[in-house]
């Protein structure tokens, strides 16, 4: 599932919102782990708190979206990126020996998106 409201923006941009004005709040007095703070910091202590529901909503978000595409997403092949290197060669998941014998590169190390390319000649494979 592609997700238009990309829970990364979300995570980063409420990150900052609620961990730089911790600072702010740190450098004008307000102590940590304590249960009371100075009234002239609450609105900074408000705008933390609301950031923080923000950015737990966006881990919420971000975990829906790994369910939901685990579930009902589209399946992919063994090399959804049509890789040449020799990791992609191999089954998924991968043999106890990955190849039968030492393979023989053959090709350029990193042609990406060219599927058809043969990278490596591994005996006794397919």
């Amino acid at each position: 599932m592609k997700n238009k409201n990309n829970p990364w923006i979300w995570i980063g941009i409420a990150f900052q919102t609620t961990f730089i004005p911790m600072f702010y709040a740190g450098t004008n007095g307000m102590n940590r782990r304590i249960s009371d703070y100075a009234k002239d910091l609450s609105g900074v202590n408000m705008w933390i708190s609301l950031s923080a529901f923000v950015l737990g909503a966006g881990f919420l978000l971000f975990f829906g979206n790994l369910i939901y595409s685990a579930i009902k997403g589209p399946k992919v092949n063994s090399n959804p990126w049509n890789a040449t290197t020799l990791e992609w060669q191999v089954s998924s998941p991968p043999p106890l020996h990955n190849f039968p014998s030492v393979p023989e590169i053959t090709g350029e190390t990193y042609p990406y998106g060219t599927g058809s390319l043969v990278n490596a000649v591994i005996a006794g494979g397919d």
